[in-house]
């Protein structure tokens, strides 16, 4: 690669800058991912300047264009001393367009970041410009065009969209009074609004978002020509008729007037040679609040009669009045049938949107709703589903029972052209899923009633438990069910609130309580068995074998997870639970890989044992440059252990670790707060790093783990405190050592071990006050590691085997001349563990496993 004439290489040693393509070899590249080994962290110490230009050198092709870059306003910083200058305008709040000014953007490269306002007599145009648009302080999810009637916005061969980040960065929206042209010019507007009065002219233009490309008209005059949108919402009024059959999306229209569609309509719209693209979001965009197709809003008042057809949306307006709805469903034909409004066999395709106002309003067994609730309005959801909830001056009360709201939600007041006010109260049982990040909130209230369920160990109601939320106490009635509420604002609404359930002097349960925990709130009384936590599935708690997958690579684990497939725990070796894969830069968390895993894990029911490795680069090079950087290409597959930090020593910034630590068990304690979307139960089993005591290359000086005993009882304690503070119900496993048999039976070390690792010390040090499970990697080895346990009073502690150590010469050593003997003495092994005190064995190897796996869980299952 070249870069401003001078070459240099695309990929080097660690420090030095590295080039790569942003797709696999087997897909056409959009661009370059410039970064440094590990692959890929930032360029905050490497002297590769934020501006320049690039070229390519292909052997047999030559040199391809060159490319200018520069990335100065997007916050590019790196070691390089050359100054990059500011290519864009930046304007932040607000941009006001007075009375009588005409204000002209022309030949720029313009960022906004907030609204923009067209006043009465004011003209913005936005002309050969690069405009793009962003929240900025703007509360909600849209940032908005406004244009007051008598306001002119004239964009002419300009492209208008938002910076990359999605929602977050805002879904542009143009609120039309006034008069709006838009002439030859790509744009990413979310949607633009037509109101009665408005004029709008669209020539040679497109108007196409990821998730939307609205034109929502429902006044004025609308003229569009020679453009493709994304989405048509057309308003059908009192006393009109539309009356329409098989309507569907990817439409060309030569000539087309909306008269031709409703009659009586009392606005203009007319399409010449555009297109309306075809309603095809796929994946997660195929339902929900996005925008594609055609979508109608309907008045009360209005004859409708749509039959056959697919639609993305059909709002109806509910004002004063009772009424229920039944069985409305997304991608599937559905009826509705409402005044003078009939639907017949209609596909809705992304939500059922419903403005209710002072009304009562039961839906029942529906899915995809949107809802927008106002006045003292009751809306009840009745095993349904919410997608995106936006009330709206609401001051009412919303009941559900077996609901659920996901995606999206605005609760905002003080914001004039949405809501001035939100006040009201949710009630019933409610589940909340993947809102944390997403819900916009302020300058309203809502109170929420919950409920808890308390039984105890057997599921039989508990009568009489003392349940503390904050200063308020509760008493459990005789179906062991009690009721509180709490207020959420703007400033605690995930914040949260400690709920403990006492019976006595007795602990049942604790619970953190905020905005987005689930109602009603089930407590189950504490079992005896540590290694029991509620919560999981009652397979993987009677089950006393697990499988170890030893890749990161997803075939192999599914691969795995199939030739096990009667098994429910996994131990995935190295695993994600990974601090360099997680947070690879500070404060910067990636959840993508080990979220698959877990959800693809709790797809077949399957209790996860998590291997933390409390290790990252960015942190590791501040004390440790003294360790040998470790290349971790080692192992039966390259892949296994290339996503580990190339030094593992003690961490450095401990703070740091331990927050890493809080993000990680809270994400999959299943306790409503901050966990991974779609979570169906928690994840309690943590261990801490692997086998510290190993050094299969004693240059390495620990192929786990470089640090001390000192330092790794201080992993240990740190790691044990926080996860109980996360996840009191949480587990914590010590990291096994391979080498402890050895130094218990006073024989010499085998190579593999370290010499400087002494096992034994950690518990002098006091090890066994900080993990809850006995974790081994060696079979034969139980009854002396027990002994250990006893000398340091923790002989109560199980004793799982977490790795099959020791298989590579079972043949041998047990002599079994047939596959019937091996597999026989096997099972003898696996059971003569258990009677030793092992609770949990996890196996993965040879084949011949198999066959004496399957039948010693039918013996110890009692099946056999």
């Amino acid at each position: 690669m070249y870069l401003d004439g001078v070459e240099i290489p695309m990929e080097s040693g660690p420090g030095k800058p590295v080039i790569r393509p942003d797709a696999p070899l087997s897909q056409p590249p959009t661009g370059l991912l410039i970064g440094t080994l590990p692959w890929v962290s930032g360029l905050d110490h490497v002297d590769f300047p934020c501006c320049g230009t690039i070229q390519l050198h292909i052997p047999g092709e030559g040199l391809t264009n060159s490319f200018h870059f520069n990335l100065h306003d997007l916050g590019c910083k790196t070691a390089s001393p050359r100054d990059c200058p500011s290519e864009w305008t930046v304007h932040e709040g607000d941009l006001i367009v007075g009375g009588g000014e005409i204000r002209l953007i022309e030949g720029k490269k313009f960022s906004q970041k907030g609204n923009v306002r067209i006043h009465t007599g004011a003209t913005l145009i936005i002309r050969d410009t690069e405009f793009m648009m962003a929240r900025g302080a703007v509360p909600t999810v849209h940032v908005y065009f406004f244009v007051d009637p008598g306001g002119k916005l004239i964009i002419e061969n300009s492209r208008i969209y938002s910076p990359s980040g999605g929602t977050a960065s805002g879904l542009i929206c143009v609120m039309n009074r006034g008069e709006v042209r838009l002439i030859h010019s790509p744009t990413k507007i979310h949607y633009f609004d037509m109101s009665d009065g408005a004029r709008f002219t669209m020539e040679r233009s497109e108007m196409v978002n990821p998730i939307g490309g609205l034109l929502q008209v429902t006044g004025g005059e609308t003229h569009v020509v020679d453009s493709t949108i994304g989405a048509l919402a057309l308003r059908v009024p009192a006393s009109a008729r539309l009356e329409a059959r098989r309507l569907h999306s990817g439409v060309y229209f030569e000539h087309w007037d909306v008269r031709e569609l409703i009659k009586g309509v009392d606005y203009q719209l007319v399409l010449e040679r555009t297109t309306l693209l075809k309603d095809e979001l796929s994946g997660e965009l195929k339902h929900g609040p996005y925008e594609r197709g055609w979508i109608f809003f309907l008045d009360p008042a209005a004859h409708v009669r749509l039959s056959d057809s697919e639609l993305r949306k059909v709002f109806l307006d509910i004002n004063n009045d009772n009424v229920e709805f039944r069985n409305l469903r997304v991608g599937t034909p559905s009826n509705l049938t409402y005044r003078d409004i009939k639907l017949e066999n209609v596909v809705v395709m992304g939500q059922w949107p419903f403005h209710i106002w002072n009304s009562r309003v039961t839906i029942y067994d529906s899915d995809y709703l949107f809802l927008q609730p106002s006045g003292f309005s009751t809306v009840k959801l009745v095993r349904s589903h919410m997608v995106e909830f936006i009330p709206r001056d609401f001051f009412g009360t919303m009941i559900c029972e077996d609901a659920t709201w996901t995606t999206a939600g605005e609760i905002i007041g003080g914001v004039p052209y949405h809501s001035n006010a939100n006040r009201f109260t949710i009630k019933g049982s409610l589940r909340l899923e993947s809102l944390r990040e997403s819900l916009q909130w302020k300058n309203a209230q809502v109170t929420r009633e919950f409920e808890v369920e308390v039984t105890d160990a057997a599921g039989r109601p508990v009568k009489g438990a003392m349940v503390l939320v904050g200063s308020q106490t509760y008493l459990t009635d005789p179906q062991g069910r009690a009721k509180f509420l709490l207020v959420f604002n703007e400033a605690n609404y995930n914040r949260p609130t400690a709920l403990e359930v006492r019976l006595g002097d007795r602990l049942l349960g604790k619970k953190k309580v905020d905005f987005f925990t689930e109602s009603p709130i089930r407590i189950q009384g504490a079992t005896s068995k540590v290694t029991a936590p509620s919560g999981i599935p009652e397979v993987a708690v009677k089950s006393r074998f697990g499988y170890m997958t030893e890749h990161a690579d997803w075939a192999v684990i599914e691969k795995s997870r199939n030739r096990w497939d009667y098994l429910k725990w996994e131990r995935a070796h190295p695993g994600f639970a990974n601090w360099q894969e997680i947070e690879p830069k500070k404060g910067e968390y990636h959840w993508e890989k080990i979220d698959r895993y877990v959800k693809t894990a709790q797809e077949r029911g399957i209790q996860i044992l998590f291997a933390i490795w409390p290790f990252t680069d960015w942190d590791q090079i501040t004390c440790n440059l003294h360790l040998p950087w470790q290349p971790n290409d080692w192992g039966k597959d390259p892949r296994d252990f290339l996503s580990l930090a190339h030094r593992k020593g003690k961490p450095c910034d401990m703070e740091a670790c331990k927050e890493f630590l809080r993000q990680l068990v809270e994400r999959y304690d299943g306790d409503g707060m901050g966990d991974m979307p779609g979570l169906r139960y928690p994840v309690r089993y943590w261990e801490i790093g692997n086998e510290p005591d190993g050094a299969h290359d004693r240059r390495l000086r620990g192929l786990f783990f470089q640090g001390s005993v000192e330092d790794y009882f201080e992993i240990l304690k740190v790691s044990y405190t926080t996860i109980k503070e996360a996840d009191p119900n949480a587990v914590v496993l010590i990291a096994a050592l391979p080498s402890l048999p050895w130094r218990v039976y006073e024989k010499g070390l085998p190579k593999w071990a370290r010499p400087d690792f002494d096992a034994l010390k950690l518990f002098e040090l006091g090890a066994a006050k900080y993990f809850d499970i006995m974790n081994v990697h060696e079979f034969g080895s139980s009854k002396k590691v027990r002994e250990i346990l006893a000398r340091y009073g923790a002989d109560d502690k199980p004793i799982w085997i977490t790795e099959p150590g020791g298989f590579r010469t079972f043949r041998e050593d047990v002599g079994a001349k047939t596959e019937d003997e091996l597999v026989e003495a096997l099972v003898r092994l696996f059971i003569e563990e258990f009677e030793n005190g092992v609770e949990r064995i996890f196996l993965g190897g040879p084949e011949y496993l198999d066959q004496a796996l399957y039948k010693a869980v039918l013996i110890t299952e009692g099946k056999d």
